[in-house]
């Protein structure tokens, strides 16, 4: 089931951990290195990406230290930021 994801109150962040790190065993608990952040589950079948999310007034100033933190994280491969995306209905006229 996919995450109910509301921007307009929430940041969200996917993480990817590497395949040795702590945090696969246990993902939440990398919401102790980070105030306000809230682990939301796995990424679909995906055992190595993570989302979490934090309260958009906290987002707002926490933003670049928790980006920053996490990408020198040596258990973190990749972090993104989830931003909303305007979806695009194709005509069938299109081809």
């Amino acid at each position: 089931m996919p995450h109910q994801l509301n921007h307009d109150t929430h940041g969200y962040l996917a993480v990817t951990f590497s395949p040795n790190s702590s945090f696969l065993n246990a993902p939440s608990s990398l919401i102790n290195a980070y105030p306000g952040l809230q682990y939301q589950g796995q990424v679909g079948e995906l055992s190595d990406v993570h989302l979490y999310s934090m309260p958009k007034d906290i987002w707002l100033s926490a933003r670049d230290d928790v980006l920053g933190g996490l990408k020198k994280d040596g258990d973190v491969v990749y972090v993104e930021e989830q931003v909303p995306r305007q979806r695009v209905k194709r005509g069938g006229d299109e081809l």
